[in-house]
């Protein structure tokens, strides 16, 4: 007997849960304790991707910078005009680093065009670089590299080729926020046919 998609789906979260659990360890309070910059590409994803990790930190003693990569001006086109999307989502920003206890002096917007920053990645590199200098944070946060937006791909290019020129170490840590987006979770459409992929396990 085959089980429908709705029985698949449930086991496999079941099972990512349960993997998930068994390979989780506690965070030691030093490593929270230390200096990160969160890179994200638009005005809410670092709160979706590690808010818990920010406000972890804080309450640690960390000193966390956020830098948005995008002005965020094109999440919502055609029901506000970009210009008041882009100092809406500003505000929200800053309004949400206050609630993860994040200072306003902490924030920087590098306001590069909501949805092109792949088509900058190099100028934005150099800016990164000058950011991650200044601050010299022992960790940074980038989205996870094969996120499913353009935006969230550039932004981990852009800070990766920037550690490049970087002559520190630096833990990096990669955040997913449309992982949802990706298998398992989505169906994978090969050609115009729409199929579920199997799952083999090894015992």
């Amino acid at each position: 007997m085959i089980p429908s998609d709705k029985v698949f789906r449930k086991a496999l979260g079941n099972w990512l849960r349960n993997t998930l659990r068994m390979r989780g360890d506690p965070v030691p309070d030093e490593e929270l304790r230390q200096a990160a910059i969160v890179f994200a590409p638009h005005q809410d994803d670092e709160t979706l991707g590690c808010g818990g990790t920010i406000i972890r930190k804080k309450q640690a003693g960390s000193k966390i910078t956020l830098v948005f990569m995008t002005d965020g001006s094109a999440s919502h086109a055609g029901f506000l005009p970009p210009q008041e999307l882009q100092e809406m989502r500003k505000k929200e920003a800053v309004a949400a680093g206050w609630e993860m206890s994040v200072d306003e002096s902490d924030i920087i917007f590098l306001d590069y065009q909501d949805g092109y920053l792949n088509q900058g990645v190099d100028m934005a590199a150099q800016d990164v670089l000058r950011i991650i200098e200044d601050v010299a944070p022992k960790q940074v946060f980038i989205p996870y590299e094969h996120d499913a937006q353009t935006d969230h791909r550039a932004t981990h290019q852009a800070v990766k080729n920037a550690l490049q020129g970087y002559h520190s170490e630096v833990d990096i840590f990669e955040y997913p926020v449309w992982f949802w987006h990706i298998w398992p979770w989505t169906q994978v459409k090969v050609g115009s046919i729409r199929s579920t992929p199997k799952i083999f396990w090894k015992s």
